[in-house]
C-alpha cells in the first residue's frame, strides 16, 4: 500500500486484498474496489482524502456514518464491515460491494416508471427508512443518487440506501462526541424539506418523509416538484407557491396516490404522513391488487381462456350416456336374476423383443476419391511392316593409284598455236594448224 492516503491499482491492502478499480471520488474521500483472489470475494473500501484525515470533526463524522449504518442492520441498507485507521494515519471504511447502478442512473435510462414499479422501490426504501428512524437515525440526504439498485435472482429492483455521512444521530451512543452545528444547512437542495433548507435546528424524521415524496414524484413523472437554480430560489418557491400538481404530469395515476404524495410535500411537517410506514400504507391502500411483499412487480391478471360450448355439450352427452348405460345394465340384471361372473383376466404375454440385427461394419473412409471419367477405347495399332534387309555388296578391292608421270618424262604443249591468216603455211602437217 502506498504511504499516502490515496491508493493505486494493484496495491495490496489487509493482507490478501488487491485494489482492482476506482469506483468514484467525492469531495471528502474516494471509494475503491478491492478483491481477494484466494477467496474470490470483492469488497468496497472508502478512504478519506489526505486533507480531511487531519480534521478531528471530519473523522468523527466519518466514524459516525459507519456506526449509524452498522447499527440499523437492515437488508436494504448498505452493510459496513469495518471502520478504523491505517498505519499511515488515513481512515477507512470497509463495505460490501454492490453490482448495479444508482436509482438516478436507472431513471436516466428508463424514464418515468409505472405505479406498480414505483411501489416496489418505495416499499424497500420505506422499510429501511422506518428501521433507521426507529434507531434514532435521520438520513437528511435521501435522493436517487444515494439509492442503489442491485438486481438479484428474486428481485430485479433490489434497492439499498447508501451514504449516512450527514445523518443526524439522536441516540447519544451513536453520536459520541459529534454535535450538529446550529443553523447549518447540509443536504441536496432539490430534495431538502423547507425546514431543512432554512437550517432549522429541531428537524426530525419528517424531513426524510419530504425527501421520500420527492423521490416518488420523480419516479412517476420524471421531473422535480420545484425547478430551482439555487438554494435561495428553492426556499423562496417553497414558501410562496405549491409544487406542480402531479395529476398534470400523470393523468393515469389514481387520485389516492396523487393525494398521498402531494400531502407529503406539504411545507408544514404536521400535515405530512407521520412515518415512512404510514406513507407506504397509504400508497398500498390506493394500489389495486397490491401485495405486501415487494419481491414481485405486479402485472395485470391474465384474461380467462374462452371455452368452446360444443365441447362442453359433447362432454355432458357422453357422461349421460355412460350413466344411462350403467343404470340400464343394473336394472336388467335385477330383473333376470343375473349374477355377474368374476373371470380372472389373463395377463397378456409380453411380446418377445426382436433380436437386434448386427449392423454391418462400415469401413470408415478417411477420404473419398472422385469418380474418374470413362476412357474411350483406343484403336489397335497397325502392325509394323517388316523391312527387307538387303545384303551388303562385297567390298571392292582397293586399287592402287598409278604414279603420276613426271613432268620430265612427258611434255605436252601448254597451248595450241593460234591460226594466223596472214601467215603462209606449207604442205607439211607440222606447219599446218590443227583443224578446229
Amino acid at each position: 500500500m502506498s504511504t499516502t492516503n490515496t491508493l493505486s491499482i494493484g496495491d495490496r491492502v489487509f493482507g490478501g486484498y488487491v485494489v482492482s478499480e476506482k469506483l468514484g471520488e467525492g469531495g471528502m474521500g474516494a471509494v475503491y474496489a478491492i478483491t481477494n483472489p484466494a477467496l474470490n470475494r470483492k469488497l468496497a473500501l472508502k478512504l478519506l482524502l489526505p486533507q480531511w484525515s487531519r480534521s478531528p470533526q471530519v473523522v468523527q463524522r466519518f466514524l459516525a456514518e459507519a456506526r449509524a449504518a452498522s447499527a440499523i442492520r437492515h437488508p436494504n441498507i448498505i452493510e459496513i464491515l469495518d471502520a478504523s485507521e491505517l498505519a499511515n494515519g488515513s481512515h477507512y471504511m470497509l463495505m460490501e460491494h454492490l453490482e448495479g447502478q444508482s436509482l438516478e442512473q436507472y431513471l436516466r435510462q428508463h424514464g418515468p416508471v409505472t405505479m406498480e414499479t414505483a411501489l416496489v422501490v418505495l416499499f424497500q426504501v420505506c422499510a429501511a427508512l422506518q428501521a433507521a428512524h426507529d434507531r434514532g437515525i435521520i438520513h437528511r440526504d435521501l435522493k436517487p443518487a444515494n439509492l442503489f439498485v442491485s438486481p438479484t435472482a428474486e428481485q430485479p429492483l433490489f434497492t439499498k440506501i447508501l451514504d449516512f455521512g450527514i445523518a443526524k444521530l439522536v441516540d447519544p451512543s451513536l453520536a459520541g462526541d459529534l454535535r450538529t452545528q446550529t443553523n447549518a444547512i447540509i443536504g441536496t437542495p432539490s430534495y431538502m424539506s423547507p425546514e431543512q433548507a432554512r437550517g432549522a435546528k429541531d428537524i426530525d424524521h419528517r424531513t426524510d418523509i419530504y425527501a421520500l415524496s420527492v423521490i416518488a414524484y420523480e419516479l412517476l413523472s420524471g421531473a422535480l416538484p420545484y425547478a430551482a437554480s439555487s438554494l435561495g430560489d428553492l426556499v423562496y418557491k417553497q414558501a410562496t407557491s405549491p409544487p406542480r400538481d402531479l395529476a398534470e404530469l400523470r393523468a393515469d395515476l389514481p387520485e389516492a396516490w396523487r393525494a398521498t404524495i402531494m400531502a407529503a410535500l406539504h411545507p408544514d411537517p404536521d400535515a405530512r404522513p407521520g412515518s415512512a410506514q404510514a406513507f407506504l400504507e397509504q400508497l398500498q391502500a390506493a394500489t389495486p391488487n397490491a401485495q405486501a411483499h415487494p419481491g414481485t412487480v405486479w402485472l395485470p391478471p391474465p384474461a380467462p381462456a374462452k371455452r368452446r360450448r360444443w365441447a362442453l355439450v359433447l362432454a355432458i352427452v357422453a357422461v349421460c350416456a355412460l350413466v344411462g348405460g350403467a343404470l340400464g345394465f343394473g336394472m336388467m340384471g335385477q330383473r333376470r336374476g343375473f349374477e355377474p361372473q368374476v373371470v380372472a383376466a389373463r395377463k397378456p404375454r409380453p411380446r418377445p423383443r426382436p433380436r437386434p440385427r448386427p449392423k454391418p461394419e462400415r469401413e470408415v473412409l478417411l477420404y473419398q476419391m472422385a469418380p474418374m471419367p470413362p476412357v474411350a477405347a483406343e484403336a489397335p495399332e497397325p502392325p509394323t511392316p517388316r523391312r527387307r534387309v538387303r545384303p551388303r555388296p562385297a567390298a571392292r578391292p582397293t586399287q592402287t593409284r598409278r604414279p603420276k608421270p613426271s613432268t620430265a618424262a612427258t611434255s605436252r604443249p601448254s597451248k595450241k598455236p593460234k591460226f594466223d591468216p596472214n601467215k603462209v603455211y606449207g604442205g607439211s602437217d607440222k606447219d599446218s594448224p590443227a583443224s578446229p
